[in-house]
C-alpha cells in the first residue's frame, strides 16, 4: 500500500475520532427550572449533581439543608477539583449545559441555581425561606439578583452586583488549585470547553503560577476593579445589617438572602479577601452574620474536608506569606 494512503487514513481516524470526542462532549444552553418534558434515571427522590467548590452548588445544597430535604449527593468534578467532570457524556444527559448544581426530583431535572432555590422553597411550607409578604418577597428577589453572578458578563456588574466579584477574586485560589492538575486534563477544557476562555486561564495558571500570572496587567486588573468593588459592596451590607432589627438580613426571619451572602462570605473567606476586607473598614455585622450563619446545623454541609479545596487554599496562604509580589499585587492601593 503506497505510503500516501497510509498517512491520509491515519490522519482521516484522528480527525474523526476527535469530531466524535467533541461531538460527545458536545454542551448545549438550557432553559432554568423544572424540565417537564425530559426524564433521567435516578436512585433516590431527589438527587443533587453538585461539586463542593461551585459556589452555586453550594446555595443549593444550604437550601435542602434548611428545608430538611432527604437527598443523595453526586459529586461532579469541576477542573478545579480534578477533572472536567461536568464535560462527561454521563454528565451531559442530566445537563446538557454541562453546569451545576442540577437537582433531579422524581427524575425531573431542574437547572440554574437560583431557580432551584425557589422550586425547593416550594415544596414544603415550613421553614419558608421565601416570605409570605409580598414587600419582603420582592425584599428577597432584589438580593438574589444582587448576588447573583451574572453569565454573560460578570465584570459588566462589578459595582451593582455583589455576586459579580466572585470570578474575579477567586482568580488566585483558581491559580493555586491548578498546580496539581495534569495538563493532559487541562487540554481537554481547551479541545471540549465552549468557552475558550477559562480552560485557557486555568491552562496558563499551570505553567506560569501565580506569582508570574499575577504580573499579568488585564488580570491583575480584574483583581483590583473586584476587590474594590466588593468593599463597597460589604460596606453596603454591613450597614444594611446594622440597621436590621434582627440577626438576619430581613430582620427576625431566616430567608434565602442569607444563604446566598453566606456563599459569598464563605468564598472570600477561602480566597484569602475576608481578613483583608475586614482590617480595612468596620464590618463588625457582616462579621457577626457570617458567624450566626456558621452556627446554624446546615452549615456543616459545607464544612467537611474536601483535599482539593483545603490544598487550593493552603497553597495560596503559602503564596502569601512569603512572597511580597504575591502580596502587593492583591493587597496593595492601585
Amino acid at each position: 500500500m503506497p505510503t500516501w494512503i497510509v498517512s491520509i487514513s491515519i490522519i482521516s481516524f484522528f480527525v474523526l475520532s476527535f469530531l466524535l470526542q467533541k461531538w460527545r462532549h458536545k454542551t448545549a444552553k438550557v432553559a432554568g427550572g423544572v424540565q417537564l418534558d425530559k426524564s433521567v434515571s435516578f436512585e433516590h427522590s431527589f438527587e443533587l449533581y453538585a461539586n463542593p467548590f461551585s459556589h452555586c452548588s453550594r446555595k443549593v445544597r444550604l437550601a435542602l439543608e434548611e428545608k430538611g430535604i432527604d437527598y443523595q449527593y453526586r459529586k461532579i468534578d469541576l477542573i478545579e477539583t480534578g477533572s472536567y467532570e461536568t464535560l462527561s457524556p454521563n454528565y451531559l444527559k442530566i445537563n446538557p449545559s454541562g453546569l451545576v448544581p442540577t437537582l433531579v426530583h422524581e427524575g425531573r431535572p431542574i437547572y440554574e441555581s437560583d431557580e432551584i432555590l425557589v422550586y425547593i422553597d416550594n415544596l414544603t411550607k415550613s421553614p419558608a425561606l421565601i416570605p409570605e409578604n409580598s414587600e419582603q418577597q420582592s425584599e428577597v428577589s432584589k438580593w438574589l439578583k444582587y448576588c447573583a453572578i451574572p453569565s454573560s458578563d460578570p465584570m459588566g456588574f462589578l459595582e451593582k452586583n455583589a455576586g459579580a466579584c466572585i470570578p474575579g477574586l477567586t482568580m488566585p485560589l483558581f491559580m493555586t488549585m491548578m498546580e496539581d492538575i495534569p495538563l493532559s486534563r487541562l487540554a481537554r477544557g481547551i479541545l471540549y470547553h465552549p468557552d475558550k476562555k477559562r480552560p485557557l486561564f486555568f491552562t496558563a495558571s499551570k505553567l506560569r503560577g501565580i506569582s508570574k500570572m499575577l504580573q499579568v496587567k488585564p488580570l491583575q486588573g480584574i483583581i483590583l476593579r473586584s476587590r474594590d468593588a466588593m468593599s463597597e459592596h460589604l460596606a453596603m451590607i454591613n450597614g444594611h445589617l446594622e440597621r436590621s432589627e434582627g440577626m438576619w438580613i430581613l430582620g427576625e426571619t431566616f430567608t434565602l438572602v442569607d444563604i446566598t451572602l453566606g456563599v459569598i462570605y464563605k468564598r472570600l473567606e477561602e480566597s484569602q479577601w475576608f481578613d483583608y476586607f475586614s482590617k480595612q473598614q468596620d464590618l463588625r455585622h457582616v462579621i457577626g452574620h457570617f458567624e450566626n450563619l456558621k452556627q446554624r446545623p446546615s452549615w456543616v454541609s459545607l464544612d467537611s474536608d474536601y483535599e482539593p479545596i483545603d490544598k487550593g487554599v493552603l497553597l495560596l496562604k503559602g503564596h502569601i506569606a512569603k512572597s511580597e509580589s504575591v502580596r502587593d499585587a492583591l493587597y496593595s492601593a492601585n
